[in-house]
């Protein structure tokens, strides 16, 4: 079995990246996501997707979300390449939400 997380990014596919919040970055504990999978090009895009919705640097769009991370905050998400996938557009396939 190959370790896809140490693999370098396929230029010709979308990767697909699991992407987990720190439990050091989140002073609130509930109605926030924590998780999330994704099919997109980079390491660095895979950071500044919101989870529920998809929107890239959502911060410069809709302003800062109490439910997901600060934008400062993104070079702190744990982010893994996990795989790759083809002929798909840029989306969430997954979140973990934490509700209160």
């Amino acid at each position: 079995m190959s370790d896809l997380g140490n693999a370098e990014p396929c230029p010709l596919h979308l990767n697909i990246y699991h992407v987990m919040v720190p439990d050091t970055v989140f002073l609130q504990t509930y109605d926030v996501y924590t998780e999330f999978v994704v099919c997109c090009s980079t390491e660095e895009e895979a950071r500044r997707i919101h989870p529920r919705d998809g929107n890239y640097e959502w911060w410069k769009v809709k302003g800062e979300d109490s439910d997901w991370i600060d934008s400062k905050d993104v070079d702190k998400l744990v982010v893994t390449r996990e795989g790759y996938t083809e002929n798909v557009e840029r989306r969430v396939l997954c979140a973990s939400f934490r509700s209160g």
